[in-house]
């Protein structure tokens, strides 16, 4: 049967979540932790609600996971990041990855993120680049906060054009420590496979940046966990769907929403304590000359000056709704950069055509290939359907009235 494209179909999406709900058990079968459970499907169903700022029908979900006493955040911010600690009790639900020598299960954006040159490339893509924007959110003050209006914060260096022979200082201003957990830059250990030397890793610095991703890349210490080197693209890391610090998060804006700052605050505290306690990258390189032959580096000291504080009490924050929403969204973003959800995020928001024109105007210096583009909500929200099945199913499924007409 031929289905047409004039409804979103939220109501058969959550009819069948609901049916998982009902009918999945509250644990995966033992030694198969991929499995799917009543929480996961919680989960998904409260992101279907959060999409859909349903947040009165989000919370119930959200409580119930958080109160089952079957998750707990893990000790450690990088234990969500390597292949170590998969499946630990943070989690909620994992795409499953694996690589033998008889086979792959990679997630794909894996491959796409790796870096294109250096020892840990694999032959890698480069996709998927952070930001300058990105990388400057992650500033905090004396106090170890985040600066939450993008105004206030400072420019922060970056080797944009500078080659990896020629010296380069990175900043020493206050950062949150998940930024080296999060983004791969130059003068900074690359998950034990060496200092990052900057451009020689980078394929084409001029049109992405000078940043690439970490979370998708395994540490070096964990190659063995592969079981098979098969070149290029493939590692058995995990993708963390669904973890708690989501939940929290999504609870913490529900909280925003009904007016219970308090609430949000101590959530969004339960995460960035986390951060205050986990582990710091480590590697202080004390000379900025010849990085990928001869680094000069102090291992018994953190790699860059981090500090991340929690909200004190009466926080300004935390004074108001509009602040709080912010504070919980700033939160939403250093937690969780470079997984994918932020456009998502945005748009959910209603601030997709506001944070992502900004975005462009302050990035295009780094990124050639944005000079004089204009996102356009009506637009660009979402993909057009793909011509061909327009045209096997006329009168059936329509095109979006943003792109009749316009090549793609």
């Amino acid at each position: 049967e031929k289905v047409p494209n004039n409804d979103p179909a939220w109501d058969q999406i959550e009819e069948d979540l609901q049916f998982a709900i009902n009918n999945l058990p509250e644990s995966p079968p033992a030694n198969e932790p991929g499995r799917l459970h009543k929480y996961a499907a919680e989960a998904v169903m409260a992101h279907a609600h959060m999409y859909q700022n349903e947040l009165s029908q989000a919370k119930p979900l959200l409580d119930d996971i958080i109160n089952s006493g079957r998750f707990e955040l893990a000790p450690d911010f990088c234990h969500n990041y390597d292949m170590t600690h998969e499946n630990n009790r943070e989690s909620i639900f994992e795409i499953q990855a694996v690589t033998t020598s008889t086979a792959y299960s990679s997630v794909f954006p894996a491959g796409a993120a790796f870096f294109q040159k250096g020892p840990a490339s694999w032959g890698g893509w480069g996709f998927f680049q952070p930001s300058q924007c990105l990388f400057e959110a992650f500033q905090v003050t004396e106090e170890g906060l985040p600066v939450i209006n993008i105004d206030d914060r400072e420019p922060l260096s970056n080797d944009q054009g500078i080659a990896s022979s020629a010296t380069f200082v990175p900043t020493d201003h206050l950062l949150d420590p998940r930024v080296d957990w999060t983004i791969a830059r130059r003068g900074v250990d690359f998950l034990g496979w060496g200092i990052n030397p900057g451009n020689d890793w980078i394929r084409e610095q001029f049109r992405g940046g000078p940043y690439m991703t970490k979370k998708y890349m395994h540490l070096k210490s964990e190659q063995e966990l592969n079981n098979y080197n098969r070149g290029y693209f493939y590692n058995g890391k995990n993708y963390r769907m669904y973890r708690l610090a989501n939940i929290l998060l999504w609870r913490a804006e529900v909280a925003v929403e009904e007016g219970d700052l308090e609430m949000a605050r101590g959530l969004v505290n339960m995460i960035r304590t986390r951060a205050k306690n986990s582990t710091r990258v480590m590697g202080l390189c004390t000379s900025y000359e010849n990085l990928e032959q001869n680094p000069v580096v102090d291992w018994t000291k953190p790699a860059a000056n981090y500090m991340v504080e929690p909200y004190p009490e009466g926080h300004e924050a935390f004074s108001g709704k509009e602040e709080a929403r912010k504070a919980v969204r700033m939160e939403i973003r250093l937690e969780f950069a470079t997984e994918g959800h932020r456009f998502f995020d945005l748009r959910r928001w209603g601030i997709d055509d506001e944070v992502l024109n900004d975005y462009i105007a302050r990035d295009s210096e780094f990124r050639t290939y944005m000079r004089g583009v204009v996102y356009d909500p009506e637009k660009h929200d979402y993909w057009p359907l793909p011509r061909q099945a327009v045209e096997e199913q006329k009168g059936i499924i329509t095109q979006d009235p943003e792109w009749v007409n316009v090549p793609y």
